[in-house]
Parts: structure tokens; sequence; C-alpha cells
């Protein structure tokens, strides 16, 4: 697992003590976007919410991963690193936001990406410090660099600031505490070993306690 240097994101690996990403956050998100293709940054905005898949991920989709099954969406999820692929299922008539991604879906051409306004891709340079003290600089290719921008751009216009990957551990640990197994997290996820989900349910744990102290 890289080092994680961001300390907010740290904290709430370790700790849970960062909010959870609620709907009404979410919602307000929506409403904040300000991108010259509103409609793609929507769908955008709810494939992190639903999902919690890496921003890698959902660039890698196309319009032929999704698939119309009864009253359900189904995703063909693509795996990056070291993970599996999985299949993920959205509530296609319960939630009007799986609806509207749908709809979206349904008019793309099979083989097009269906988030290429947010497929750019940057250059960027790390600082590595070496044993004798001097500095390497490390060059890299970032696919994803255009939503962690736009994710903390619209999350600032609500009073947050939060980047992708709190989507991600914000639906897993929801998903812990509302009762899901470590089988079923591993395989939502698209994780290749368990122990990768752990954190999420020693971070129901935490809030478990947290609310067993609010009782009087």
């Amino acid at each position: 697992m890289p080092k994680i240097t961001n300390k907010k994101y740290k904290e709430f690996l370790e700790t849970g003590l960062i909010d959870l990403i609620s709907k009404e956050d979410f919602e307000e998100m929506l409403k904040k976007i300000d991108h010259k293709n509103i409609e793609q940054a929507r769908i955008l905005l709810i494939l992190l919410y639903f999902t919690g898949r890496r921003p890698s991920e959902l660039l890698n989709l196309k319009a032929n991963d999704f698939e119309k099954e009864g009253s359900y969406l189904k995703i063909k999820m693509p795996t990056k690193k070291q993970g599996t692929g999985s299949i993920v299922y959205l509530p296609l008539v319960r939630i009007t936001y799986v609806k509207e991604l749908w709809d979206y879906i349904s008019k793309l051409p099979p083989e097009l990406w269906i988030l290429w306004e947010f497929r750019g891709k940057s250059e960027k340079k790390i600082k590595i410090l070496l044993d004798d003290g001097s500095i390497h600089i490390q060059k890299y290719k970032d696919t994803s660099y255009k939503i962690r921008y736009w994710v903390k751009k619209w999350s600032k216009k609500i009073g947050k600031e939060v980047t992708p990957y709190f989507f991600r551990h914000s639906r897993l640990s929801k998903m812990a505490m509302k009762g899901a197994n470590v089988q079923e997290l591993k395989y939502f996820k698209g994780a290749k070993s368990l122990s990768s989900v752990e954190p999420y349910l020693h971070l129901s744990q935490k809030k478990a306690k947290k609310m067993a102290n609010m009782l009087d």
C-alpha cells in the first residue's frame, strides 16, 4: 500500500473520526457542480457515491459495461492494482440517481468511455528522500488528476474538503455498519485479500462504541 501523506485521509483510515459523506453532502455537491459538461460531472459524482470505486477504475468504464437487469443496473467493474473485477448492482427503480445514470449510459455508443471529459493525462512529480539525505525526483503519468481536482473544488463549496477516495471509504464503511460481512465487502470492493477490507469493519466498531457513549 502506498504511503499515505494526507493527514485527514490518514485520520479517517486509522480512527474513523472524520465524518462519512452523507446523502445530504452528496446532493449539495451535485448542486454546486460548475463544469462544461454538467451531465457527465453529475454521473461522475453518482458513480463515486454509490459504487465507491477508484477514480482510475471509473475512467476505464465504457457504456457496454452497463446493463439493465430487471429492476437493477448491472455494472461490470474493472479493477486497478492487484484486485479483481466484480459485478456491482445498483437499484434502478428505487433510487432516482441510478435511473439518471442509466438514462445517460443508454444514449452512448457501446465502446465509448463514459467519462471522457475526465480522462486527461498530466505528468506529476514527487520528491523521494533517499537514505543518504539526497532528494530524487520521480515523474509519472497521473490519469485521474482531473477527478481529484474537481471533487475537491465541489466539496469546498459545501464547506468540506474531500478527495474521491473519501467516497470509497465512506461507501464501504456504511455497508459495514449496515451489516455487510467481510466477504461481501471484499467482493464489492474488488479486493484480492480479506485484509484490505478490515479497516472498514474496524471503523464500524469505532462508530458503534461512539454511539454507545451517547446513551443515557
